[in-house]
């Protein structure tokens, strides 16, 4: 059941027994022996009423906004890949992509990219305080799309509060 959004949980006996959920046809109810909670973010339980662990903003994966590239030249990105490539050893400090490896993948390509923002604020073409922009980049068409880019990460928001995630969203295309 696609292209429906979950609004509320049926909740009986303490159990949550299905969901209500809006779409262009209309409200529904669901009702179903099993109800998985698979937003994320424990939506459902948390309207149910169940108890919720959230840590402060401070402390949440930060947010991140994701966009595409148009009129990308696809020849000269992939020519860049090459001679700056980046592997799983260059999410490892210096920054929000603080990760910890095995050690046996640092070598592996990986379509991360740091370098090109570092240069970029060392030559002052972006403000210094962008220490956030690094990430991931995804297919580039020969029509020059570069479909996936994950490299605006804000920190300090509340992805389950709507005016945080608003907020989140301006500044990150700001």
């Amino acid at each position: 059941m696609l292209h429906r959004l979950c609004i509320a949980p049926i909740v009986a006996d303490g159990r949550i027994r299905g969901v209500i959920t809006e779409s262009k046809a209309g409200r529904e109810a669901i009702l179903a022996r099993r109800v998985i909670d698979a937003t994320g973010d424990a939506d459902l339980v948390a309207r149910a009423g169940a108890p919720v662990i959230k840590p402060p903003k401070e402390e949440l994966m930060a947010a991140s906004v994701m966009f595409s590239m148009s009129g990308v030249n696809k020849a000269r990105f992939i020519e860049q890949v090459r001679a700056h490539p980046q592997t799983y050893a260059d999410w490892v400090g210096d920054g929000e992509w603080n990760i910890q490896t095995a050690g046996k993948e640092d070598g592996m390509f990986s379509p991360f990219l740091r370098k090109p923002f570092k240069q970029a604020v060392a030559a002052g073409v972006i403000p210094a305080n962008l220490t956030t922009i690094a990430g991931i980049w995804g297919t580039v068409s020969d029509q020059g799309d570069l479909t996936y880019l994950n490299l605006i990460h804000l920190p300090a928001l509340d992805g389950t509060d709507p005016n945080d995630l608003t907020a989140g969203e301006i500044e990150g295309r700001r």
